[in-house]
């Protein structure tokens, strides 16, 4: 009887997408819009939420709680040249 095995990403196919990532435009800034997170906004500039914590420590001078402001501008960092695990 064949047992299903779940579908596992290819390892070795990460830091390709993380290099082409790091050469993709990255605006300098972004304005948030009603329903943003970190998370989210990682996600949409990015293309992985894994990079918040980027965005975050960019900006903790000016964010004071968890809760973003519509229209608030945040800094976007460039990648760094390691990816994050």
């Amino acid at each position: 009887m064949a047992t299903e095995q779940p579908i596992q990403e290819n390892p070795s196919a990460r830091p390709s997408a993380d290099i082409a990532l790091r050469k993709k435009e990255i605006p300098d800034f972004y304005v948030v819009k009603s329903g943003d997170t970190l998370s989210r906004i990682s996600k949409e500039i990015y293309g992985d939420i894994r990079y918040f914590k980027l965005i975050f420590d960019a900006n903790k001078d000016t964010l004071t709680s968890e809760n973003l402001q519509i229209g608030q501008k945040l800094k976007i960092p460039k990648l760094p040249e390691k990816p994050q695990e």
